[in-house]
């Protein structure tokens, strides 16, 4: 008898904690809509007027990297680092490459700089900062990745000969 109200007692304990988190969870979920609401309601001007020098930060490979971006009327002229505390030689091609696609393309989405991923997404990500600090909608200079380029259909050749491998003989 004993055995069996301590089992019982046990699964209506096991139900509780159960309830609990189950509650718990669900306001989590509540709070998140409204963090996304939040970020939908920025408030955006006519980029053919935005004209002027803004600035952005964002996280590095090991820290808060700023630039600043020069825009006129509404079309990114430069984009120049000014702080970061990633580590030399490995930043250097990230810095030398990233801005200047940006810029050419006026395409926050360029591709990432191979050996400086995290020094690439930080610049990208502080010149949309820079741009919201502007007024402007980031989304309107998201383009998409610049290194896809269309596939050409390949025809198809026709041989009577072919010779496959040329090693010694």
């Amino acid at each position: 008898m004993k055995l069996t109200a301590r089992k019982s007692s046990l699964g209506l304990m096991a139900a509780a904690v159960l309830l609990g988190a189950c509650a718990g969870s669900s306001t989590a979920k509540e709070a998140e809509p409204a963090a996304s609401a939040a970020e939908e309601t920025v408030q955006t001007v006519d980029a053919s007027t935005v004209s002027g020098t803004y600035e952005g930060t964002a996280r590095g490979m090991k820290g808060d990297l700023t630039v600043a971006v020069t825009i006129d009327k509404g079309e990114i002229k430069d984009v120049e680092i000014k702080d970061t505390v990633d580590t030399l030689g490995i930043k250097d091609a990230a810095i030398a490459d990233v801005p200047a696609r940006i810029v050419n393309g006026q395409n926050i989405s360029v591709d990432n700089t191979t050996g400086a991923t995290m020094t690439s997404l930080g610049i990208k990500n502080a010149v949309k900062a820079a741009l919201q600090s502007a007024g402007l909608d980031p989304k309107a200079y998201d383009k998409g990745s610049d290194g896809v380029t269309e596939k050409k259909q390949e025809e198809a050749q026709s041989a009577d000969l072919v010779i496959v491998g040329s090693g010694m003989s």
